[in-house]
Parts: structure tokens; C-alpha cells; sequence
């Protein structure tokens, strides 16, 4: 009679390691919910785990990977990082060793883990022009239209106006008339370009990824005539 082994199928978490030494877990803190092109701050904590006058290497891992070290004798040691972006969304988790490793040799979990999303504070809009060909020193009326709006809207809405990939303006949105209009008075030859329009959820730098939106409308401008008479 032939007897079979079966082996055991489990699932548990990828123990922290790097090479030459395992690393040990970090208790995390941080907040699960940010807002596109803002901050990431987290805090990792060894209280309880390390002694306070030992220094060690602390790493904030990212989907198993660390992403950021910092050699300290702390217990609480915060993480920022500026410019938060869909990237960011993953499972972080925190991890430390009392020798240093690179970034890329660190691989694991700690015993604890935060998921963290991102939400769209930036929709692109869809934009029109009252006039795509027009003469100095006419108004033109841009439109910014999206039936779509950002994430977690608390309070206002803003429509930014960027021509050839820079904002030149900032204007509330009417979320009864889904719309913003930007008027361009008495225009000239260096208001000529292609403009593109978009939402967010509050007033914050906009990254140059999200200076884009849904199409691009281009304003040409002629010449203004005077004519003399004799």
C-alpha cells in the first residue's frame, strides 16, 4: 500500500528578512485615507521592543519592499513624504535591525500593517471655447464641464485653467450648474495656446501629471485692425 504526503497548505505573513541578518518587527501608525498631492506621514514604534539607548536601522516597507530608513535611538521615528499619488496606495508595514541594509535587500512585513488608498482629489474636465479663432482684444469665454467630481468633497470645489501645461487660474465650481466658466477679457497674441481644465477637492498644488484633462482646445488669435481714416 503506497501512502501519499500531502504537504500543508497555509497562508501566512512573508517574515522581514535581508540578507545576512533577520530584521524584527515595528508597531505602525498612520493615517489609511490621503488625498492625492498630499502628505504621507507615518509613525513606526519599537516602544516596548527595543531598548531606548539602542540604536538601530527602522525601515517603512511598502508591499513587503522598505522604502525609506532612518538610523535612530528613538522609539517613535515619523516617515513624510511629500507628493502623494495613486502609487502610494499598498500595505505598509514597519521593520528595524540593529546593522544596515539597502533598501532593496529588505524584504518582508512587520506583525502589524496598515492598508492605505489614496483618494482622486484631481478629476480632469472637459473644456470648450466660445471662439477657437479670434481677433485681439475679444473675450473669450472658457467652459469647464465634468460629470465627474473629486474624492471625499467636504466643502468647495475648484476648476483649475492650465494653458500649455501651466495653471493661470483657480475658479470656485458650481456643483448646481456642474460647470466653471473662465472669461479671457480683450485677449492677445499671448493668449494663444492649448488649454486644458480639471477639478480638486481643495486648493493644493497641482502636479504637473495632473495639468491635463479630458481634451485640449486651441485658442488662436489674430491681428487687431485699426483702420485711419485721412
Amino acid at each position: 500500500m503506497f501512502t501519499f504526503i500531502l504537504p500543508l497548505m497555509f497562508s501566512a505573513p512573508l517574515l522581514p528578512q535581508a540578507r545576512g541578518e533577520d530584521l524584527h518587527p515595528a508597531r505602525i501608525y498612520g493615517e489609511k485615507t490621503l488625498r492625492e498631492g498630499g502628505k504621507l506621514q507615518i509613525t513606526c514604534s519599537t516602544f516596548g521592543i527595543v531598548e531606548k539607548c539602542d540604536e538601530v536601522f527602522v525601515y517603512l516597507c511598502r508591499n513587503g519592499t522598505a522604502i525609506e530608513k532612518k538610523k535612530t535611538r528613538d522609539q517613535d521615528i515619523d516617515f513624510s513624504i511629500d507628493g502623494v499619488t495613486k502609487a502610494f496606495i499598498g500595505n505598509y508595514s514597519c521593520v528595524f535591525s540593529k546593522k544596515e541594509y539597502d533598501l532593496k535587500d529588505v524584504k518582508g512585513q512587520g506583525s502589524e500593517s496598515i492598508f492605505i488608498t489614496v483618494n482622486d482629489s484631481f478629476v480632469p474636465a472637459y473644456v470648450t471655447l466660445s471662439g477657437m479663432s479670434v481677433s485681439e482684444e475679444t473675450d473669450v469665454d472658457v467652459t469647464c464641464t465634468s460629470s465627474k467630481l473629486p474624492d471625499n468633497v467636504q466643502h468647495n470645489i475648484y476648476a483649475y485653467l492650465c494653458k500649455n501645461g501651466t495653471v493661470i487660474r483657480v475658479n470656485i465650481w458650481s456643483t448646481e450648474k456642474m460647470v466653471a466658466i473662465f472669461t479671457l477679457k480683450r485677449v492677445t497674441r499671448r493668449d494663444a495656446g492649448s488649454y486644458t481644465c480639471g477639478l480638486m477637492a481643495d486648493i493644493q498644488p497641482i502636479p504637473k501629471t495632473r495639468r491635463h484633462g479630458i481634451n485640449e482646445a486651441n485658442l488662436h488669435v489674430t491681428g487687431f485692425f485699426r483702420f485711419h481714416s485721412e
